[in-house]
């Protein structure tokens, strides 16, 4: 029998599968039982979407902290995967909010793990109406335009890997987690360089931007109009930029 740890056994045990059943030595437990936990709340996963990490629950902290005032939010999670953060932050915020959110993907596949777990979980918490909408797109190519500057918040877990790298990550990730939301190209910065682009078109004047990076990218992309600030994760690596207006945008960043 393969050797699990003592949290692997308890997640197989909690969703019915006989741990001698498993034979791949490196697949991630969560794609076995297809159930992953974040933020308290066990999310759909599988081979199309990554698994989401407990560093990434930090997004939702952070977003808690800066928008305390607003009592109205538009957000948007862009590259939402399984869903995991954009539904978690619609559930956080709207205990006190009212919140409409969008979850984009470019993957029709992640796309429909991501609007069962919109299904599931706000059936779950019993949210029969509820303004968290799913749609495909590339980025904000196909987000309304009646969104634009009116956006308080977009969050993003970008693929972010360079390259380079990615034959370098543990079997149980580079063997299984898909390698369309791993490869941020050479650098691991290419989507997030068009990202940073269009997002301050639907960024509201007094909005923020949250990013998920590599370690590696010390040096923050400057945008006019606005600061960054870097913020380490649980683990103490770096992981977040943080973007919010200093002055009116402007469609100009300096890369």
């Amino acid at each position: 029998m393969r050797k699990f740890s003592s949290y692997e056994l308890t997640e197989l045990i909690k969703f019915g599968i006989d741990p001698f059943s498993v034979n791949p030595k490196n697949i991630p437990v969560e794609y076995i039982t297809e159930k992953a936990l974040f933020y308290n709340r066990y999310f759909k996963v599988n081979k199309n979407v990554l698994i989401p990490r407990i560093e990434t629950e930090e997004i939702v902290s952070i977003v808690i902290k800066n928008i305390k005032k607003k009592k109205n939010i538009k957000f948007a999670d862009v590259g939402t995967g399984s869903g995991a953060i954009g539904i978690t932050l619609f559930l956080e915020l709207s205990k006190t909010k009212k919140v409409t959110g969008y979850l984009s993907d470019i993957s029709d596949k992640a796309l429909k793990v991501a609007q069962e777990n919109v299904n599931g979980l706000l059936k779950t918490e019993k949210r029969k109406d509820h303004n968290l909408h799913v749609l495909k797109s590339d980025l904000f190519n196909n987000f309304p335009e009646s969104l634009k500057n009116r956006l308080d918040l977009i969050v993003a877990n970008l693929p972010y890997i360079p390259k380079d790298r990615i034959s370098k990550l543990p079997k149980s990730v580079k063997n299984y987690e898909p390698y369309l939301a791993l490869n941020g190209g050479e650098d691991g910065l290419a989507l997030i360089k068009k990202f940073l682009k269009k997002a301050q078109l639907y960024l509201a004047s007094n909005g923020i931007m949250i990013l998920e990076v590599d370690d590696t990218h010390i040096k923050p992309i400057a945008v006019k109009g606005f600061k960054v600030k870097i913020k380490n994760d649980v683990n103490k690596k770096l992981r977040f930029w943080i973007y919010t207006a200093t002055q009116k945008k402007t469609t100009d960043f300096i890369q």
